[in-house]
Protein backbone atom coordinates (compact mmCIF):
# COMPACT_ATOMS: atom_id res chain seq x y z
CA UNK A 1 0.00 0.00 0.00
CA UNK A 2 0.92 3.44 -0.59
CA UNK A 3 1.54 6.38 1.74
CA UNK A 4 -2.34 8.01 2.70
CA UNK A 5 -1.38 11.88 3.83
CA UNK A 6 -4.42 12.99 6.18
CA UNK A 7 -4.08 16.62 6.48
CA UNK A 8 -5.30 18.20 9.67
CA UNK A 9 -4.46 21.57 10.50
CA UNK A 10 -6.36 21.92 14.33
CA UNK A 11 -7.12 19.74 17.10
CA UNK A 12 -11.12 19.44 17.21
CA UNK A 13 -13.81 16.31 17.55
CA UNK A 14 -14.34 16.56 13.88
CA UNK A 15 -10.66 15.73 13.18
CA UNK A 16 -10.23 12.87 15.35
CA UNK A 17 -13.35 11.12 14.09
CA UNK A 18 -12.13 11.94 10.55
CA UNK A 19 -8.68 10.48 11.90
CA UNK A 20 -10.40 7.89 13.83
CA UNK A 21 -12.68 6.83 10.87
CA UNK A 22 -10.14 6.87 8.19
CA UNK A 23 -7.27 4.11 10.28
CA UNK A 24 -10.38 2.14 10.93
CA UNK A 25 -11.34 2.07 6.96
CA UNK A 26 -7.86 1.73 5.74
CA UNK A 27 -6.41 -0.38 8.84
CA UNK A 28 -2.57 0.79 8.34
CA UNK A 29 0.38 -0.81 9.19
CA UNK A 30 1.83 2.48 10.58
CA UNK A 31 0.32 5.97 11.88
CA UNK A 32 2.32 9.37 11.67
CA UNK A 33 0.63 11.83 14.12
CA UNK A 34 1.96 15.57 14.03
CA UNK A 35 5.40 15.16 12.34
CA UNK A 36 7.46 18.14 12.76
CA UNK A 37 7.72 20.59 10.09
CA UNK A 38 11.42 19.62 9.62
CA UNK A 39 10.55 16.54 8.44
CA UNK A 40 8.41 17.61 5.14
CA UNK A 41 11.16 17.35 2.83
CA UNK A 42 12.02 14.04 4.19
CA UNK A 43 8.29 12.19 4.45
CA UNK A 44 9.46 9.60 1.65
CA UNK A 45 12.09 8.18 4.12
CA UNK A 46 9.59 7.44 6.00
CA UNK A 47 8.64 4.32 3.00
CA UNK A 48 12.12 2.64 3.09
CA UNK A 49 12.68 -0.55 4.85
CA UNK A 50 13.12 0.55 8.57
CA UNK A 51 12.92 -1.53 11.37
CA UNK A 52 10.43 -0.18 13.58
CA UNK A 53 9.55 1.35 15.09
CA UNK A 54 10.97 4.44 13.91
CA UNK A 55 11.01 8.15 16.16
CA UNK A 56 11.71 11.24 14.83
CA UNK A 57 13.73 13.54 17.13
CA UNK A 58 13.73 17.67 16.14
CA UNK A 59 14.17 20.35 18.55
CA UNK A 60 14.09 24.18 18.04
Amino acid sequence: MSAVFLGVRHHSPACARLVERTIEEIRPAQVLIEGPAEMNGRLDELLLGHELPVAVFSHY
